[in-house]
């Protein structure tokens, strides 16, 4: 079937979309590789159709008649919707305007479709507005219509090349699903032809299969995301439906939320709606957070176990105290990066199943522990923080906490505030342009000039009044204006330390501030035994993304002798753990959490002791690694439980990737669930690190 034809029959609604399908993902790459393959004549799948008497809940108006099937497309919405936008030029009946205008351009000599800039198209006739040529009707219209309908004549085999993309034919599949009445198995169909999509996630799916038996759903999110929004917090679907799964299921995952019975999935949205709005208005007033602005919440999944929590204990925390310990894991969830990058699924996962049996602020942290080797901030840690750091988040937290205001207008600092030249900006304390001036903003010193250290909360309006000017100047007249601002900022009253010569000084004393301040907000929360993990409780937790049980290092108690398989498989682990979100291995407890301890370990060294294994610890990793700082990642420490003593070895992710020597080649080796697996396909080697460090 023809592409004009498929169109046609969106324009007069015989072709339509259902309500279970998820909206319009495709971003401007997406479409613009698609008009591509469409013009070169490349294969791009076929269409499915449903034909039924009963049809499901659509989008858009649609008027059903007696007896009359209804054609609803199934799988090609995201195809259909892009050549909809471009050669009727406008948006499709199933939306409402809600669609962008795609400024995609074609160049007639070069064959290349790029986007809109005004500096390579402007003048220029070889390029032409794709939309524009498809309201055209024809390429002879086209020409006939140009400025100049000579040169683009010269051009007409591209023209009609592009004029057939109306004309691509698309196999249509209105039979495969017969006469299928009921909705439940079609969208069990929907979800299996849309699997192998690369824009379709689980909870597309998982929507789909609600939307199946509870058509309303998605006008029922859309009425709370509205109120959200009033709120400041621009939540989508995907974001609701994770949370409803949580809290009718226990996990993260959706594997289960297929067999969860449909009048339970209604209870848990009805309790969802409730925690989530008691949640918001207590993140808005008490956690300082104000939006899920990039810079304010950084992730929506730090939101997902305190909704299942609140959802099933009544929809409140039972008092200050207890708030105050899930803020607590909060923050450092949100410092640490509990769930950015790749590592979101697995420790969402792991803290949805936690929080739900154990129903305690201290178990999330427990499950973060292993992560992490401390929770204090310390000045080293904000070397080189960029305004996309999540300590810039945990700064701004702060420092509204302590009333920071703006320091011109005297406004506190929110993102609520009215007019354009009041929006936040992260201003440059030292100006970039005075820095450049005085021979300091140089190749070397870029991050330091750009880093967290020297950024302020301010308005826009503030900053165009600073623009290139030295702190030593401005800041004077901040203080005598508002004399708290700068301490609210972390910035030193030392005027001494507002002068250019002395700008490494200011950044090293307002690191030091800025964490010390972190530091003493985080303690206001919650008293120090908080996080000190119960090693008892420890060695009975199941083996995870971020934790591991080994027997010894290299003993091996078959032989009855020392065994290098066993101490790669240690490193390996370790490795793992750096290459994904950081972990804690446990050396002398078996995988069935028995207690042997290190003694075998020990005396198989060249010293016979404590001391011999730390060393062949120590070098056996720098040998394998050839990391001689891994002190900055590793923490090995030892505990004694019933008189055995066993080996702790905490794990941060590493700051690049690690690679691992074995059998003469390198492998990079990454944790998946309880297991550490190399990756051997390069391209899936390459994405990887493009996701976790570049």
């Amino acid at each position: 079937m023809k592409v004009e034809t498929l169109l046609r029959d969106i324009e007069k609604t015989d072709l339509v979309l259902p309500e279970f399908q998820r909206d319009f993902v495709w971003n401007e790459d997406d479409v613009k590789k698609f008009i591509q393959s469409l013009y070169k004549n490349y294969p791009t799948g076929s269409l499915l159709i449903w034909k039924t008497l009963k049809p499901p809940k659509l989008r858009g108006e649609h008027k059903q008649a007696d007896n009359v099937y209804t054609r609803v497309l199934l799988d090609g919405q995201q195809r259909m919707t892009t050549l909809y936008l471009f050669v009727k030029g406008k948006t499709p009946p199933y939306y409402t305007n809600m669609l962008k205008k795609y400024n995609l351009y074609f160049n007639v000599e070069t064959e290349e479709f790029r986007y809109y800039q005004k500096t390579l198209m402007d003048g220029r006739q070889e390029w032409i507005s794709v939309l524009d040529f498809f309201q055209s009707e024809s390429a002879a219209l086209f020409i006939q219509n140009a400025q100049d309908p000579s040169y683009y004549f010269k051009y007409l085999a591209q023209l009609t090349k592009l004029e057939q993309i109306k004309n691509y034919e698309y196999f249509v599949d209105e039979e495969k699903l017969g006469k299928l009445s009921d909705i439940k198995e079609v969208v069990r169909i929907f979800n299996l032809v849309n699997k192998q999509g690369r824009t379709l996630l689980e909870q597309d799916l998982a929507l789909a299969h609600v939307s199946a038996f509870w058509p309303e759903i998605k006008d029922l999110f859309r009425k709370e995301l509205t109120l959200y929004k009033q709120l400041g917090f621009d939540f989508d679907f995907n974001f609701l439906i994770l949370c409803l799964n949580a809290a009718a299921t226990g996990h993260a995952k959706f594997e289960g939320f297929y067999n969860v019975t449909e009048d339970s999935i209604k209870e848990s949205w009805e309790k969802v709606k409730k925690a989530l709005l008691y949640l918001l208005n207590h993140i808005r007033d008490k956690a300082y957070i104000d939006s899920n602005a990039p810079y304010e919440l950084k992730s929506e999944a730090l939101l997902v176990p305190l909704v299942v929590y609140l959802a099933n204990n009544n929809c409140e925390f039972k008092n200050e105290q207890e708030l105050n310990k899930f803020l607590y894991w909060f923050y450092n969830a949100l410092m640490w990066g509990r769930y950015t990058r790749r590592g979101t699924s697995s420790p969402l996962e792991q803290d949805v199943v936690t929080i739900t049996r154990d129903k305690t602020p201290e178990s999330l942290i427990h499950n973060f522990e292993r992560e992490v080797r401390y929770f204090d901030v310390k000045p080293e840690n904000l070397e080189g923080a960029s305004v996309t750091s999540p300590f810039f988040n945990m700064a701004f937290i702060v420092a509204k906490s302590k009333g920071a205001v703006d320091w011109f207008t005297g406004n506190n600092l929110h993102t609520k505030l009215v007019g354009q030249s009041y929006r936040l900006h992260k201003h440059h304390i030292f100006p970039k342009d005075f820095l450049r001036k005085k021979g300091i903003y140089t190749k070397d010193k870029r991050k330091i000039v750009n880093e967290l250290a020297n950024r302020a909360f301010l308005t826009e309006r503030a900053n165009l009044k600073i623009r290139n000017t030295e702190p030593i100047v401005y800041l004077k007249k901040v203080v005598e204006k508002y004399p708290k601002s700068l301490d609210q900022q972390f910035v030193t009253n030392k005027e001494e330390l507002w002068k250019a010569d002395n700008f490494n000084d200011f950044i090293k004393d307002r690191r030091r501030k800025i964490a010390n301040e972190i530091n003493k907000f985080m303690k206001s929360l919650v008293d120090e035994e908080m996080h000190k993990i119960d090693i008892n409780e420890l060695i009975q937790q199941e083996e995870s993304y971020n934790l591991e049980f080994k027997s010894t290092f290299s003993w091996d108690m078959k032989e009855n002798k020392t065994n290098k398989d066993l101490k790669f498989a240690i490193i390996k682990s370790i490795v793992g753990f750096m290459n994904a979100n950081g972990g804690t291995l446990v050396i002398g407890v078996s995988d069935a959490h028995e207690v042997i301890g290190m003694d075998l370990d020990y005396k198989s060294n060249w010293k016979g002791n404590k001391d011999g294994f730390s060393m062949d610890f120590r070098n056996s990793l720098e040998e394998a690694i050839t990391l001689t700082n891994y002190n900055k990642y590793i923490d090995l420490g030892f505990v004694s439980i019933n008189g055995k003593e066993i080996c702790i070895v905490k794990v941060e992710k590493g700051l690049e990737p690690i690679f691992l020597k074995k059998e003469g080649k390198k492998f990079l080796y990454i944790r998946l669930d309880n297991k550490t697996e190399p990756l051997d396909d390069p391209e899936e080697v390459n994405k990887y690190i493009e996701d976790n460090w570049k």
